[in-house]
């Protein structure tokens, strides 16, 4: 026989009731992120993006759903050796905010 509904903490059948009592008792798996990945770790830094048409270098102060938001951006021309501590060929933009859509970003990393 099931008791009536609010002999075991308002559930239907004891099974339910103990279920409950378990449930709560229950160890989980807590993971913590100690930093962010992604482009999002690279928020106030000066990062280089590979696009499908062009490098775009700059200090990135923002994104959102479709697109990067780069300060005092360039476009990178030829990047000479990699080992070398700047561009061989940096021009910058015209204007002070560039934005760059995430769906033509193919790689990304901290500038030199």
């Amino acid at each position: 026989m099931i008791p009536k509904r609010g002999r075991f903490l308002g559930l239907r059948n004891p099974f339910e009731a103990e279920f409950a009592k378990e449930k709560s008792k229950m160890k989980v798996l807590v993971t913590k992120e100690d930093k962010a990945e992604g482009l999002g770790s690279f928020l106030g830094e000066r990062v280089l993006l590979v696009c499908a048409g062009y490098f775009y270098e700059g200090i990135l102060v923002g994104i959102n759903r479709t697109c990067v938001k780069l300060e005092d951006a360039g476009i990178v021309y030829s990047t000479g050796s990699w080992a070398d501590k700047s561009y061989s060929d940096l021009q910058k933009l015209h204007s002070k905010d560039w934005y760059v859509r995430l769906g033509l970003i193919e790689s990304f990393g901290k500038s030199k």
